[in-house]
């Protein structure tokens, strides 16, 4: 956007690039240059956008790592290079060592003017290493269909196309069956991306929009206000769902998208501060709903015109037409009212004014019910008060303390989970504590002061129809100001289990033991994986601060999987005064004598060759929560550890097992 809030767009029609003279992964030149033809022209093919695309020459030469600077971030030679980083080097030596096994591509306009605002060169870089038929934990690999959706994600920047974050749950949860409500410009890479959604259509479309982009199609506008109905807010995400079809028929925008004040061509409209437009909206009811930017999305996979992204300062809620205010009552946050769109028509003045820390939140007796998760919620709290039945919270420093300014919130679990909460990007000292019980009787099962800073993390297990209670008090009653408050699952276990996972080196080498006793006070598993498949040390990430690790049984798997048991080792996790995860010489090693958040006491990781690579992992106590034995008798059980960072291992256990009746199940695995 230039600083009068007009976006840059390309000056000519077709859109020209110059394709590399390299080779792509496994792709020769050739299908290269094809595939970049090929997903050019999904943006083409929509049919709502004026815009194509031609190959205007191949580059001078095979651009490699010795001279890739040549040609990315050169302006004024003409060229708009769309270059093959065949194995990864150009992009580790642009964003540093490792950094091609995290980033599958980068593009964006490169050269042009804010006034006008016209883009006159674009690059994109595209990471052939994720295509190169090798597939190993230095060497990660993705089906080139998947890659696809890389190529046509990339060309969106190309054209000036930003991030967006429509359906967050389906983008970050691990079910690819409902990947068709991911768009594609969707930060993260998800299954069938490569076909635009409703979302990236009218995103393309406000940018080169053909005739009948305005007549067949209607617009909701408005504006986001802080609580006072006055200031405008911006950074708020604004979705429009229609009604009856709202995961497909959807379409997102960041409140304050055009308004930046510091770049050439302003000043811009105050007006636009926290304006919203939503176009291309097919005939029918909508409701129009607001939830803050993820603040995963952050830096390259940043969403809208803030980064880091903004606090909302209120709870996420829906437009409720003539109640709409800045407190409840009477504005409902979960109630929404339809708005009918008609084609060819713009519907203005749908204002939504955020809602202030809301009064209920400030009682436990009548927390903010969460009912999913992920969940994120912001607010001002320097309103919130507590009270002398407020609960003391024991890991306070300086001894346990009742602590001022509390939110509170409540939660149940569909199924066994374990949960991480957190406050991070809250603008104040918070202390957080998980609960059990009712209000006047609870009973403290996490506590956390500074995790980050002076912000709070923790994690907790829950078992299925469990409701937990949690705090958010300011450190010692000082100051407050907008909290963020963050609660989701610690790295799920999937419906059916991964594929591809390392195996151990022979048979017998995975012994599988669990133990359920009548109390669960002594129940008991135990897995080794030991020796296994070739292991880089690389391949565990770094659990002290940022990789979660899940292991997952699976019952049935030879017919229909069935998930039975799911336990987790956080990253981060503290065990008294240390970090229960501590490096080795040669992977790391976990030990929690409190066996929270749900049984695992000890997990070894050691690298290592084939044949050297070690797992060992064990959990007791009644926060294992084992299933029901035994097992199904006619097909395998898999036992699989997975983590954050993509890797996994497993074994599989066919019937029949040396061991498998109520009490217990034993074998040594195939």
């Amino acid at each position: 956007m230039n600083g009068n809030g007009d976006p840059l767009v390309w000056g000519v029609n077709p859109i020209p690039f110059n394709p590399d003279r390299g080779t792509l992964g496994t792709l020769d030149n050739a299908a290269a240059v094809q595939a970049v033809l090929d997903d050019f022209g999904v943006w083409a093919a929509v049919p709502t956008a004026n815009i194509s695309f031609t190959n205007a020459g191949a580059l001078p030469v095979d651009v490699t790592v010795a001279n890739y600077l040549s040609y990315l971030g050169v302006c004024g030679d003409g060229l708009s290079p769309i270059i093959f980083d065949t194995d990864g080097s150009i992009t580790d030596d642009a964003f540093g060592p490792g950094a091609s096994n995290d980033i599958l591509g980068f593009a964006s306009p490169e050269c042009g003017s804010f006034v006008p605002p016209q883009i006159a060169e674009g690059v994109a870089v595209l990471n052939g290493k994720w295509i190169d038929g090798v597939d190993s934990p230095s060497n990660p690999e993705i089906p080139l269909a998947d890659f696809k959706g890389v190529f046509v994600h990339e060309f969106g920047h190309y054209v000036n196309l930003d991030h967006s974050q429509i359906n967050l749950v389906e983008g970050f949860d691990d079910d690819p069956s409902n990947d068709d409500a991911v768009a594609t410009m969707f930060p993260f890479l998800a299954t069938g991306t490569s076909t635009p959604h409703l979302d990236d259509q009218v995103a393309v479309s406000t940018l080169y929009p053909a005739a009948s982009f305005a007549s067949g199609f209607g617009t909701i506008t408005g504006t986001i206000f802080r609580a006072d109905g006055v200031t405008p807010f911006q950074g708020a995400y604004v979705i429009a769902r229609q009604v009856g079809d709202p995961r497909l028929t959807a379409v997102g925008y960041a409140s304050g998208a055009r308004y930046f004040p510091s770049n050439t061509g302003g000043p811009p409209a105050p007006a636009l501060r926290g304006l919203y437009e939503i176009p291309g909206l097919p005939a029918g009811s909508y409701t129009v709903e607001i939830e803050p930017v993820s603040h995963f999305f952050t830096d390259g996979s940043s969403v809208g015109p803030l980064d880091p992204p903004a606090a909302l300062p209120g709870l996420p809620e829906f437009y409720n037409g003539a109640n709409e205010a800045g407190t409840n009552p009477p504005d409902d946050p979960t109630q929404s009212v339809s708005l009918v769109v008609t084609a060819g028509a713009t519907l203005g003045g749908i204002n939504v004014v955020i809602n202030g820390f809301p009064p209920a939140a400030d009682a436990c007796s009548a927390a903010t019910v969460i009912s999913t998760v992920p969940f994120t919620a912001g607010f001002d709290t320097s309103a919130a008060t507590s009270v002398a039945s407020d609960p003391l919270q024991s890991c306070t420093f300086g001894g346990p303390n009742r602590n001022g300014h509390s939110a509170w919130f409540t939660f149940t679990a569909p199924a066994d989970m374990a949960l991480r909460a957190d406050t991070t990007g809250s603008g104040y000292d918070t202390v957080l504590t998980a609960d059990t019980g009712s209000c006047g009787a609870l009973t403290e099962i996490a506590c956390n002061d500074d995790s980050s800073g002076l912000q709070s993390s923790l994690t907790f297990a829950l078992g299925a129809g469990q409701t937990v209670v949690l705090e958010v008090a300011s450190y010692n009653a000082g100051a407050s100001d907008v909290l963020l408050f963050h609660l989701a699952q610690v790295l799920p276990c999937g419906a059916t289990p991964l594929t591809g996972c390392r195996k151990p080196t022979a048979s017998g080498d995975a012994p599988l033991k669990l133990t359920r006793t009548s109390t669960h006070e002594r129940d008991l598993l135990l897995w080794k994986w030991m020796p296994g498949a070739a292991t880089d040390l690389a391949d565990f990430g770094d659990p002290v601060t940022g990789t979660d690790y899940t292991l997952c049984i699976y019952d049935d798997t030879a017919d229909t999987p069935s998930l039975r048991l799911a336990v987790s080792a956080p990253a981060g996790e503290v065990c008294g005064a240390r970090s229960c995860w501590r490096g080795t010489n040669s992977g790391f090693r976990y030990t929690d004598r409190s066996l929270t958040p749900n049984g695992i006491q000890k997990l070894q990781l050691e690298a290592g060759v084939a044949g050297r690579a070690r797992i060992n992992l064990k959990g007791k106590g009644a926060l294992l929560r084992l299933p029901t034995l035994p097992f199904v008798q006619q097909s395998d059980v898999l036992v699989q550890l997975k983590n954050s960072a993509g890797q996994c291992w497993d074994a599989v256990y066919s019937a029949p097992a040396s061991r498998n009746d109520a009490e217990g199940f034993l074998d040594q695995g195939d």
